[in-house]
C-alpha cells in the first residue's frame, strides 16, 4: 500500500513540475525552437521584436512577439513568407483620419480594444468600443468609414 501512495505521489510531483515549467516557460506542447527559416523572418520582417515564441501549425508557423511595447501575432508560410500580422495598439496610435471618424461618430463611447490587422492586400482595424448599454466591434473600410461587425447588449 505504500509503495503505490508513493508511485502516486511521485507522478503528481512530476507532473506538477513540467506543468509549472511549460507554464513558467510561456511555452505550448507544440511551441518550436525560434531557429532556421521561421525566425529569420521574424526579424527579416520585425527587425525589433522581441521576446518571440514560434509554434507550428500544419504548414504555417504561428509567432506572438512584443513589438516596442505592443503585442503581436503574424503568421508565415513554410518558407518564411509573411501571410499576415495582427498588432494591438492604442487608440493615440490610430491614423489621424481613423482617429478623427471614430470620435465624431462615437465620440461618447469608450474605446477598449484596437487591432491592427495586415496581410499582402488589405490594412484595416478592428476597434471595439463600449457604451453604457452595449459593445460594438468596428472594422475600418478603404474610404474612412467604419463598418459595424458586432454589437453586444450589456447585461
Amino acid at each position: 500500500m505504500k509503495k503505490i501512495k508513493i508511485i502516486l505521489i511521485s507522478a503528481l510531483v512530476l507532473t506538477t513540475a513540467a506543468a509549472t515549467q511549460a507554464i513558467a516557460g510561456g511555452r505550448h506542447e507544440n511551441a518550436i525552437r525560434p531557429r532556421g527559416k521561421a525566425i529569420t523572418a521574424v526579424h527579416q520582417y520585425f527587425p525589433a521584436a522581441s521576446d518571440v515564441v514560434l509554434n507550428e501549425n500544419g504548414n504555417y508557423v504561428m509567432a506572438k512577439f512584443t513589438l516596442g511595447h505592443d503585442p503581436v501575432r503574424a503568421t508565415f508560410d513554410s518558407r518564411g513568407n509573411l501571410i499576415n500580422s495582427f498588432r494591438t495598439v492604442r487608440e493615440s496610435q490610430l491614423p489621424m483620419d481613423v482617429y478623427l471618424g471614430l470620435n465624431s461618430s462615437y465620440g461618447t463611447d469608450k474605446v477598449t480594444n484596437v487591432v491592427e490587422c495586415s496581410d499582402l492586400d488589405t490594412h484595416f482595424y478592428v476597434i471595439t468600443l463600449e457604451s453604457n448599454t452595449q459593445w460594438i466591434k468596428l472594422k475600418t473600410d478603404g474610404d474612412g468609414g467604419f463598418i459595424t461587425v458586432q454589437k453586444f447588449d450589456k447585461a
